[in-house]
C-alpha cells in the first residue's frame, strides 16, 4: 500500500507541465553500492546505449531514437586495477570500448564489451604516451581522443583510441609559434596551459572542455584555456595574455594547424585589467574589465570584423542587462543583489572574469561576470569531464554541476541574432528545469545528463521504485 502511494505521488510529479519535460523511459533495476551511469550514443545509428554499474554488475539498456528498449544485457563487473572510466564509445553495433585510468591520469587501459557475444576484454599494455603530460580526453562522433603535451614545450599530441586498444597518434610541433603568459611574456604552449590560483601556486595543466549548445557557468568559462570542438577540428582558446585572444585550431585527421591572434579591444589605457573570451558560431565574445570600465566585443573570427562593442564606465547604468547584478555563493548569504556598476566592476576584477554564450531559439543569452577561485576548490582544472568526485560524468553533467553550484558575480543579458539588446526576463533553459526537478525528487542517485536528438536527457535511479528514469528537457 505504501509503495502504491509513492507510485501515485511520483506519477503526479511527472505530470507537472512547468518543467517542459517528459519521461521517455523507465527500467526496473536495483543497484548495490558503487553506481555510475555511462551513456554511449551511436552517432551513426542514432541509438543510445546506457550502461549502469554497481559493485557487482554492469547493466546495459539499449534504446532507439524513440527511446524504445531494443536490447538489454547484464555483465558481471570485472575486477580492474584501473578503476576510473574516463570515456566510452561504440565502435560497431554491438561493441563498445571504455577508456580507463588511475586517479592521477598516468596509467591507462581499455575495457572492451561485446553485447552480442556477451564478452569482456581488458587491454592495459598498449596505451603508452611516451612520457607526455596528460591534458584532457574528448569524444568526437564514435572516437575517443587523448590529448597530451611535452613538459615545458610546444609539442602537442592527439591520440585516437582504436577498436583493438591501440593508438593512432598525431604530433603537432608548434615550437615556432608565440604563446603568452599573464605578464604578456612569450612562453611555450605548455606554460600557456598552466592554471595557477595565485602567484605562489606552481600551476597545473588545465584545458576546459566547452560544449557550446548547452548553458555554461562562469566556473567553466572563466578558465584561461578552453577547448571547443568544431567538426573534425578542435580549437584551443588561450586568454592568459591581456593583449590577445589566441585561437589554436588543430585538425584531427592531419597535423595541420593554425594560430589566430585576435587583439583585445583598446587595452592600452587599462590598469590592472582582467580579460577572457568565448567562441560561439564562429564569433569570438571578448570581455575586458578594470575597476573603472568594462568593454565587451563580438568579433567575427574569420574576418576579425567587430560586430558589436559595448563600453561601460563605473558611473554608467547597465542598460543592456536583463537581470540584477547578482552575487552567488557568499559565506553567510548565498544570493544577494546589488545596483551600482562600480561595485560590480570591483567585484569581478577581484575575480577571474568570464563570458558565457548560449543560443536559445531566437535569442542569445550572454553572462558577463567573474568567479572567485580558491586553492583546493572542487572542480580543479585538468580533470574536466570523465572522472569526477562522484564517478563518471559526461561533459554535459559536469557543466550542469558547475552551472547549478558556481560562486560568482554576474549579469545576464539577452540579445537577438543581430546582437540587438532585447528587454524582458531571461527564459528558463533546460538546466534550470532539471535543477528545479532535482529539488522536488530529493532521493535520486546514479545521475547522468547528456544530449540526444537535440534534447537534454536527465537520467537517474530512484531507489524506492527500484527503477531508472530517463526524462527529456527542452528550452
Amino acid at each position: 500500500m505504501k509503495r502504491a502511494i509513492l507510485v501515485i505521488l511520483f506519477a503526479i510529479l511527472f505530470a507537472i507541465p512547468s518543467f517542459s519535460q517528459k519521461t521517455v523511459a523507465v527500467s526496473n533495476i536495483a543497484l548495490k553500492n558503487k553506481r555510475e551511469a555511462i551513456p554511449v550514443i551511436n552517432a551513426e545509428g542514432n541509438e543510445l546505449s546506457l550502461f549502469i554499474t554497481d559493485r557487482k554488475n554492469i547493466y546495459l539498456k539499449k534504446y532507439n531514437e524513440s527511446f524504445k528498449l531494443i536490447g538489454e544485457e547484464v555483465f558481471e563487473r570485472p575486477k580492474l586495477q584501473l578503476k576510473n572510466i574516463v570515456e566510452a564509445v561504440t565502435t560497431s553495433e554491438n561493441e563498445y570500448i571504455f577508456l580507463l585510468s588511475d586517479s592521477f591520469k598516468k596509467n591507462f587501459g581499455v575495457l572492451k564489451i561485446n553485447s552480442q557475444q556477451k564478452t569482456l576484454e581488458i587491454i592495459t599494455d598498449s596505451l603508452m604516451f611516451s612520457g607526455d603530460k596528460y591534458v584532457i580526453t574528448l569524444k568526437n562522433n564514435n572516437e575517443i581522443y587523448v590529448i597530451t603535451i611535452k613538459e615545458n614545450q610546444s609539442n602537442f599530441g592527439i591520440h585516437k583510441i582504436n577498436a583493438n586498444g591501440s593508438l593512432t597518434s598525431l604530433q603537432y610541433d608548434l615550437t615556432n609559434e608565440d604563446f603568452f603568459n599573464r605578464k604578456n611574456e612569450k612562453v611555450s604552449l605548455y606554460k600557456a596551459l598552466l592554471h595557477r590560483i595565485n602567484s605562489i601556486d606552481p600551476g597545473r595543466l588545465g584545458l576546459e572542455y566547452i560544449e557550446t549548445d548547452i548553458p555554461n557557468s562562469l566556473e567553466k568559462t572563466s578558465k584561461k584555456a578552453k577547448l571547443f570542438v568544431d567538426g573534425k577540428k578542435i580549437k584551443l582558446l588561450l586568454d592568459q595574455s591581456s593583449k590577445f585572444s589566441q585561437i589554436v585550431t588543430l585538425n584531427l585527421d592531419s597535423i595541420d594547424y593554425e594560430v589566430n591572434n585576435i587583439k583585445k579591444v583598446d587595452v592600452s589605457d587599462y590598469r590592472s585589467i582582467k580579460s577572457n573570451s568565448f567562441i560561439s558560431k564562429n564569433n569570438l565574445y571578448q570581455l575586458i574589465a578594470s575597476k573603472e570600465r568594462l568593454k565587451f566585443a563580438v568579433i567575427d573570427i574569420s574576418s576579425k570584423k567587430v560586430l558589436k562593442e559595448i563600453h561601460l564606465n563605473q558611473d554608467d547604468s547597465i542598460i543592456f542587462k536583463n537581470t540584477p547584478i547578482v552575487q552567488e555563493g557568499g559565506v553567510y548569504v548565498n544570493h544577494r543583489e546589488m545596483e551600482k556598476t562600480k561595485k560590480f566592476l570591483r567585484k569581478i576584477t577581484a575575480s577571474n572574469v568570464g563570458v558565457s554564450v548560449y543560443h536559445s531559439k531566437d535569442s542569445i543569452q550572454i553572462t558577463l561576470g567573474g568567479l572567485k577561485e580558491y586553492k583546493g576548490a572542487v572542480g580543479a582544472p585538468g580533470f574536466g569531464p570523465g572522472v569526477g568526485p562522484m564517478g563518471f560524468a559526461t561533459p554535459t553533467f559536469f557543466a550542469f554541476s558547475s552551472y547549478a553550484g558556481s560562486k560568482s558575480t554576474y549579469i545576464k543579458c539577452l540579445f537577438d541574432k543581430n546582437l540587438t539588446h532585447i528587454s524582458g526576463d531571461i527564459p528558463s533553459n533546460g538546466f534550470d528545469k532539471i535543477d528545479a526537478l532535482k529539488k522536488e525528487i530529493l532521493d535520486e542517485n546514479t545521475e547522468t545528463i547528456f544530449k540526444f536528438n537535440n534534447y537534454l536527457i536527465y537520467g537517474y535511479h530512484y531507489p524506492k521504485h527500484y527503477s531508472y528514469y530517463l526524462r527529456k528537457f527542452e528550452d
